[in-house]
């Protein structure tokens, strides 16, 4: 019996670790299409957004790193326009 309800638990878990995966990466996705539209501003906030549901990838830590640097170098430029 128990071992029923550990396989049980081992399944609902899975399950629930894919599904918040699927949000953050939606957020990865979304700043990624931002990034190459170059609204570095919402992919800031989106790849933001992502690294909170997932704190340790060091990729989004990355990507978010560099939209930053991407938008900074934007405002930079636009105000150098003014």
């Amino acid at each position: 019996m128990n071992s029923v309800r550990t396989q049980i638990l081992g399944g609902v878990l899975v399950v629930a670790a894919a599904l918040a995966g699927c949000a953050g990466s939606n957020y990865s996705r979304e700043a990624e299409r931002a990034e190459q539209a170059g609204r570095y501003d919402q992919a800031v906030t989106l790849y933001t957004k992502a690294l909170s549901e997932h704190p340790y990838d060091p990729q989004l830590a990355k990507n978010l790193g560099r939209a930053k640097l991407r938008a900074s170098a934007a405002h930079a430029l636009q105000a150098a326009r003014k």
